[in-house]
């Protein structure tokens, strides 16, 4: 039997649309060690992954986290994937670069035609972008980092995520003279900065956030996607009682909301899986119980043909009562 560290934390095969194409995508999130950012800082209020870490997960493990999964895909292997850890992948400590080159040779082997993968911003370095590249290649690289809002009162005070912007552009930078692609996560209505009463300042965050975003892929000439994450809450979390009294969950039709202003600015994908960190519906995004399944599933859509006509073609009677709500 395998041990913990040897199986990753989740694995899905989704939709996505890469260069304004449909294809299919594979997600992995490895089992890593836990991120040292948030260990030793307390930043990043909202993330909960190293939940799912393991501080005894070796370079070996890695390499056989991804080598399994690959193995269990081998007879319909996705053209996509996205490759997630629980901190940065370019963290030589999280990430041993052994094992970093091991992974990206597997996954170069798989017959695969894009790989996205994540870091924090001040790792990002023109060396570890060559190494990966020179391996990679000829396929398609894409970094995502986490922005969360391009709001610097929210980004660093509220959320404590300490990315300034000059390092985040840097990082950007060097994505676009690599011609690396850039994925630039954004978080719909985190606890502590919106409470129950600012659903549509949330809304109006995210779409700034997102349209940010582009207009920094375009500055340094790298192909830009935006990740929207609706917030879950995770059973253990870091925010007080009287943070989470006034709270509540983004409701999906904020987020097709969101899509429905950034669908011409580029390309949006939603992520609406908490990684087993909530239990049942009620620590993710949702809207009412007739159609909160059927609205995931449109997103779940929607990620993959960017079809916006028949993603708003979707009614209830509760997308009129939170409409009334937001006024």
């Amino acid at each position: 039997m395998k041990s913990k560290d040897e199986i990753p934390v989740w694995t899905e095969v989704r939709s996505a649309n890469i260069n304004g194409k449909k294809v299919s995508s594979l997600a992995i999130t490895l089992r890593t060690k836990p991120c040292r950012f948030q260990g030793s800082t307390g930043s990043c209020k909202f993330c909960e992954l190293r939940q799912n870490a393991s501080s005894s997960v070796s370079a070996d493990n890695l390499v056989s986290q991804v080598q399994a999964t690959l193995k269990s895909q081998k007879k319909n292997m996705p053209e996509h994937i996205d490759l997630f850890g629980l901190g940065t992948f370019f963290d030589d400590v999280e990430m041993p670069p052994s094992a970093r080159r091991k992974i990206v040779d597997e996954i170069k082997q798989a017959g695969i035609k894009s790989l996205l993968i994540e870091s924090r911003a001040e790792y990002i370095t023109e060396r570890r972008l060559k190494e990966i590249v020179r391996v990679l290649s000829p396929i398609r690289l894409e970094v995502a980092i986490g922005i969360e809002s391009t709001n610097p009162l929210i980004r660093e005070t509220l959320l404590k995520k300490n990315c300034r912007k000059e390092t985040l552009e840097k990082a950007i930078s060097l994505l676009g003279k690599a011609k690396v692609g850039f994925l630039g996560y954004v978080l719909l209505k985190p606890p502590s900065v919106f409470d129950d009463n600012r659903e549509k300042e949330a809304i109006e965050d995210a779409v700034k956030s997102a349209v940010d975003i582009f207009t920094l892929g375009k500055k340094y000439s790298t192909s830009t996607r935006v990740g929207l994450n609706p917030f879950y809450l995770p059973n253990k979390n870091q925010f007080s009682r009287e943070e989470l009294e006034n709270y509540t969950l983004p409701s999906l039709w904020s987020v097709i909301e969101v899509l429905r202003r950034t669908h011409r600015a580029g390309t949006v994908f939603v992520g609406l899986n908490s990684e087993g960190l909530t239990t049942g519906p009620r620590g993710e995004a949702c809207s009412c119980n007739n159609c909160t399944e059927d609205l995931k599933q449109a997103i779940r859509e929607y990620n993959g043909s960017r079809n916006l006509g028949k993603l708003l073609s979707y009614n209830c009677e509760c997308k009129y009562r939170s409409e009334r709500e937001e006024k």
